[in-house]
């Protein structure tokens, strides 16, 4: 099954206030496809998410670690070719404590 199979489902999202990158993320998906996504209801909590697709309210994309939130009402499945999301660290500018300078030479390596 491909994703552009699910044009027709309803879907439940993490809002677009509460999670931009993530909710542009799953709209290109969804594009990708060659559909926008029917969004029934959102939630600016992910695991709200989980809770209306456990109630039937739609289907959803969320991250893996999601999964174990699910309980048997939620069959949670990987995406294949697996969906990635960049993250990137985010500090003001300016001045850092010693330990913050640390982590950074960490990310930095």
């Amino acid at each position: 099954m491909t994703l552009k199979a699910l044009a027709q489902e309803s879907w439940v999202t993490v809002a677009s206030e509460a999670a931009p990158a993530y909710y542009s993320y799953v709209q290109s998906l969804c594009a990708s496809a060659g559909f926008r996504p029917r969004v029934v209801l959102e939630s600016p909590r992910a695991q709200a998410v989980v809770v209306m697709v456990a109630a039937g309210s739609g289907i959803a994309l969320l991250p893996a670690s999601l999964a174990h939130v699910a309980g048997p009402a939620v069959k949670a499945l990987t995406l294949k070719p697996v969906a990635s999301i960049t993250h990137v660290f985010a500090r003001a500018a300016g001045t850092m404590s010693a330990p913050l300078r640390s982590f950074v030479e960490i990310l930095e390596e």
